[in-house]
């Protein structure tokens, strides 16, 4: 069995991401999933001007994507904090996971767990890259070992990284 085979997460169900006015109409037939077999409906940007609060109402979202905007600055910046712990209360909430975008420190990821976010992305986990690519790494076992023995895995799930 290849090390990729040992580590990596089962495959998650679809998801399509998107900000609001991407979304194509036919998906704009309200709560809750008008689209379920199987596919996840992400409301990416969540907090700047392409996504709003009448998408959260109008469309079958699940994942809410916390804009990297206020989650690079919840460390150092008191008004980014409390944008980011609204979001994630308004999340749970409307029963929505809560992805944060734009994760660069593991003081960030300390201080989303303790605002009660536990999924994220960003370039702590790694850059974005192609399928192909990140099979290779996965092979390798570099960004998996390397977030074990952070810690941060068992807590933290980077499986939307």
């Amino acid at each position: 069995m290849s090390s990729a085979g040992r580590v990596a997460p089962p495959p998650p169900r679809a998801r399509l991401h998107g900000a609001g006015q991407h979304v194509p109409g036919r998906l704009q037939d309200g709560r809750p999933g008008g689209l379920r077999r199987g596919v996840k409906i992400a409301l990416d940007d969540f907090g700047t001007g392409f996504a709003s609060m009448t998408e959260l109402k109008n469309l079958p979202i699940e994942i809410l994507k916390l804009d990297m905007t206020f989650v690079r600055g919840i460390v150092r910046d008191n008004f980014d904090k409390a944008i980011v712990e609204s979001i994630i209360h308004l999340s749970k909430a409307l029963n929505l996971e809560v992805v944060a975008e734009g994760i660069e420190s593991s003081t960030i990821v300390d201080k989303l767990r303790e605002l009660g976010c536990h999924r994220g992305q960003g370039y702590l986990i790694s850059m974005p890259m192609a399928a192909s690519e990140l099979e290779t790494l996965l092979e390798a076992g570099s960004v998996l070992e390397s977030l074990l023995r952070s810690g941060d895995v068992d807590t933290f799930d980077a499986s939307d990284a």
